[in-house]
């Protein structure tokens, strides 16, 4: 594992860190495919304490999921590892001799954790090396439009669809099953509903702005 940045989040100000591990290990996740992966904690609290005490706002900042208890990740897997490996002295901090190891990679920028906790040039640092990236943030309302150029507006409504949309970001909306598919819009190929027609390493459409679909 590298440490990519160690610092204050660009949301809170409290002290985060993001790790990028699975660079020589091949990841066996079945929907994203062999990705390294992006973890963004907090440096001084593990995740699942942060989660319990309600301090984790400066690695998720107001992603609904935080509140409604929906999200995807399991903090007691990589988040946990990875803090626990982080506090073991196990990972080593990025240096620029250390760029090699992410060509021709496919990387996943937020496996946990918001991309706008961390500076964006790290990502600008980082993706002109790699051969694709996938990234989402749910602080498209506010943060810098710079990360535009690597996230994907994360909304939950057709309403924050229109306003993403008119703001210039590409979207990756949660709908219900009853809601339309938008004319800009394909449902996600990796996914079940999708047909897990591919994998997201393959299919890389979720990479910022640019003129292809939502």
């Amino acid at each position: 594992g590298i440490v990519l940045y160690r610092g204050p989040s660009q949301i809170d100000g409290k002290p985060v860190i993001a790790i990028a591990t699975g660079i020589t290990d091949k990841s066996e996740n079945s929907k994203t495919g062999d990705m390294v992966q992006v973890w963004i904690i907090r440096r001084d609290i593990a995740p699942i304490l942060a989660k319990r005490i309600g301090d984790d706002k400066g690695i998720c900042g107001d992603c609904k999921h935080r509140d409604f208890g929906t999200c995807y990740v399991n903090l007691g897997h990589g988040p946990n590892q990875g803090y626990n490996c982080f506090h073991r002295d196990n990972y080593v901090d990025y240096t620029p001799d250390m760029i090699k190891y992410f060509k021709d990679k496919v990387l996943r920028i937020g496996a946990y954790g918001d991309p706008v906790a961390v500076p964006v040039d790290i990502w600008n640092m980082l993706t002109p090396f790699v051969k694709a990236f996938t990234s989402y943030t749910h602080q498209w309302r506010i943060c810098n439009p710079k990360y535009k150029k690597f996230c994907m507006a994360s909304i939950e409504t057709e309403k924050e669809y229109d306003k993403a949309q008119e703001m210039g970001w590409r979207t990756f909306r949660v709908r219900l099953e009853d809601e339309p598919i938008f004319e800009n819009e394909i449902i996600c190929p990796a996914s079940e509903e999708g047909g897990k027609k591919t994998t997201c390493t393959n299919c890389r459409l979720c990479n910022g702005s640019g003129d292809k679909k939502s």
